[in-house]
């Protein structure tokens, strides 16, 4: 068991934490804090947030980084100003911990034979192999304390322009 928040949300919406039994990585048992006995299942409007959130955002953002259609800033850029979000989905597996969402894409790269996730697994493993784990090695795909998302002017409001114009 394990205990888990949400670091991504602003501490003030962030819901409370939720403690995680974890028989293998497509079973899980969420009980809420609020309600240790009580097991929500696998249903758990947490647990599906997750899923979604893991499963398609962070899945999207690596391949758009990992395929060099947008660099990792833009990427968070955009979805900070469209979403209104302190941080995008890269910033967000920075908190998390790069070799977290590594040890994850790579289980299902394995497990789906998924040769898009094997190479966002390859391109989370390069920044792992350098040291660069997230906010706790102080680099990820920002530097920390200060990551560039944090400060003033990051979110461009203006439209990018065609490449065409």
């Amino acid at each position: 068991m394990f205990k888990r928040s949400r670091p991504a949300e602003p501490a003030t919406e962030t819901p409370p934490p939720e403690v995680m039994g974890i028989d293998d990585v497509r079973r899980v048992t969420i009980v809420g804090a609020g309600t240790m006995g009580q097991q929500i299942g696998f249903q758990c409007a947490g647990h599906g947030y997750d899923v979604v959130l893991y499963g398609a955002l962070n899945r999207e953002a690596i391949t758009l980084a990992e395929q060099g259609v947008a660099s990792v800033e833009d990427i968070d850029r955009a979805w900070m100003h469209v979403t209104k979000a302190p941080v995008g989905p890269l910033g967000a597996l920075d908190a998390v911990g790069i070799d977290t969402a590594w040890t994850i894409t790579d289980y299902w790269a394995r497990e789906l034979d998924d040769e898009q996730l094997r190479a966002n697994a390859r391109f989370l493993k390069a920044y792992i192999d350098r040291g660069d784990l997230g906010v706790k090695a102080g680099r990820g795909f920002y530097s920390y304390p200060q990551p560039a998302y944090a400060q003033p002017g990051f979110i461009r409001t203006s439209a990018p322009r065609s490449p065409r114009s």
